[in-house]
């Protein structure tokens, strides 16, 4: 009798000590339970941060995109507005050119004029009286030439005539920013520095321009800004307003 309440005490106590045991583990499953818990809120905290930081990065890369393309478009207008200045200047030098060919030419068509002239006058005071009519009117002809072909700063031309002022001149060219035009109107048509000019493109008045330089066949004119009401361009027209 004593041996078997001895073997219920026994299992009596073991059956204590394995559910110690359970409850123990079951402790230390729920406190693993909780720290699962608390790290998947730190991950999920993390997440957020991350997803927050992606989205601002998108839209720092979309603005740097469209900026990117702005930038672009502003350095293509750049180089095509460059491309025709170019075109401009060399349009523009190829007429100073051919002007300077005119002039030279001119200038050798007034020498041979002026030789001729000088021996069609000896000829006439070695002829004989039948023959002075005839060389009178070929010297009357050739003099009306030399002096059409005289530019006022010639000492063969002592008082030249005045040029007629055409009454409009087209713009050549422009320069940056409208600081400047170039017309077509020079010295042999006129032109004088402080000459004044209104541009105008059909009937509205664009800018005021001021001649400056004065070439032989074109002329420099300073744009007066606070007169600018627009931009200008290339075959707008110049109406002279006032000769100095």
């Amino acid at each position: 009798m004593k041996t078997g309440t001895l073997a219920l005490s026994l299992l009596a106590l073991a059956g204590l000590g394995t559910s110690a045991l359970l409850l123990q583990a079951r402790s230390t499953l729920l406190d693993q339970v909780a720290d699962a818990g608390t790290a998947a809120q730190a991950l999920e905290t993390d997440l957020a941060i991350v997803r927050k930081a992606h989205a601002e990065l998108t839209s720092q890369l979309g603005a740097t995109q469209a900026e990117l393309t702005e930038t672009r478009t502003r350095v293509s207008a750049s180089e095509s507005a460059a491309a025709e200045l170019r075109r401009e200047v060399a349009n523009g030098r190829l007429l100073l050119e051919e002007a300077e060919k005119r002039v030279a030419a001119g200038g050798l068509e007034a020498v041979a004029l002026r030789e001729t002239l000088a021996l069609t006058k000896l000829e006439v005071a070695q002829a004989g009286a039948d023959e002075i009519a005839a060389y009178q009117a070929t010297v009357a002809r050739l003099e009306e030439q030399l002096a059409a072909l005289t530019t006022p700063d010639s000492p063969d031309s002592l008082e030249p005539a005045a040029p007629v002022l055409p009454t409009s001149v087209p713009v050549l060219s422009v320069g940056p920013d409208n600081a400047f035009v170039v017309l077509g109107f020079g010295a042999t048509a006129g032109a004088r520095p402080d000459h004044t000019l209104e541009i105008r493109r059909g009937t509205e008045t664009l800018a005021t321009v001021l001649i400056t330089g004065v070439h032989p066949h074109h002329a420099i004119a300073q744009v007066r800004p606070d007169t600018l009401r627009a931009g200008l361009h290339k075959g707008d027209l110049a109406i002279i307003t006032l000769s100095p």
